[in-house]
């Protein structure tokens, strides 16, 4: 049986998180969405089984502090690693259009470069429950006080003196990344590279390439796909930062095609 996926969403619902839930599916992927409150994104109509998140993981800092600041990106870091340490799923970010259906088993690594051979993204991410990796990444993203090695120079040390004068987290969250950079950072301390798959799998285009998705011309988005990739991340961020998340895409453009695909 295909593995379940997981994901985390909160906030409006667009066109985007619809068709990137209905890829999973139609993958033949069994989709469990995790949620601040499930009720609203239950009345959705998603067709996917809708979690509160707080079912899974404790509302204490450094985690809840990252929601009280409102920085829900890191805060859904906390929740994918969470959810692996559960054993719950593979992960796939909610703008992530999955092309076919993802074999790797659960003792397997699954993650991609989004840009070969320098940071691993953790947009699709599977990390063993029990890993060495995963437990270190754990510790040091939930562990308090926060020192984030992973971090540049100037910032660890920054970090080291707030410490100092007993600061157990970054006054400005703006610099803090418990993301990529982490994940990148473990996996290179555990020599764990060969196990990364090539951009072109999960990454075929990188966030400023992502307008091309919506392009009413298919070609450009077209041209950044390769025979080896299962999963498009669609960068959320950058589409809607272009105001390409408040319309439906054209129906010429690859988008706009993949939700005549998917019934979106």
């Amino acid at each position: 049986m295909p593995r379940t996926i997981v994901t985390y969403w909160e906030g409006s619902v667009s066109w985007l998180e619809r068709l990137s839930l209905a890829s999973m599916r139609a993958a033949g992927h069994p989709v469990e969405l995790y949620t601040y409150g499930a009720e609203t994104l239950r009345a959705q109509g998603l067709g996917v089984d809708v979690y509160d998140v707080r079912e899974i993981l404790a509302e204490a800092p450094p985690i809840s502090t990252y929601r009280e600041q409102n920085r829900l990106e890191l805060y859904s870091d906390i929740v994918r690693l969470q959810l692996m340490r559960l054993g719950r799923g593979l992960w796939c970010d909610a703008d992530c259009i999955v092309l076919d259906q993802l074999t790797d088993g659960a003792d397997s690594y699954t993650m991609g470069w989004v840009d070969d051979g320098k940071r691993i993204n953790n947009a699709v991410l599977g990390i063993p429950q029990g890993s060495e990796l995963l437990e270190l990444y754990w510790s040091a993203a939930t562990s308090l006080p926060v020192r984030a090695p992973w971090a540049t120079f100037r910032v660890r040390m920054k970090r080291e003196i707030g410490i100092l004068f007993g600061r157990d987290m970054p006054g400005r969250l703006q610099k803090m990344s418990i993301g990529p950079r982490a994940l990148t950072y473990f996996v290179r301390q555990l020599h764990l590279e060969p196990v990364v798959s090539t951009k072109s799998r999960f990454y075929p285009l990188i966030d400023v390439e992502a307008p091309a998705l919506v392009d009413a011309d298919d070609r450009a988005a077209l041209a950044f796909m390769r025979p080896d990739t299962q999963v498009v991340h669609a960068w959320r961020g950058m589409l809607n930062l272009r105001g390409k998340i408040a319309q439906r895409p054209p129906a010429s453009s690859w988008a706009g095609q993949q939700c005549a695909r998917y019934g979106v």
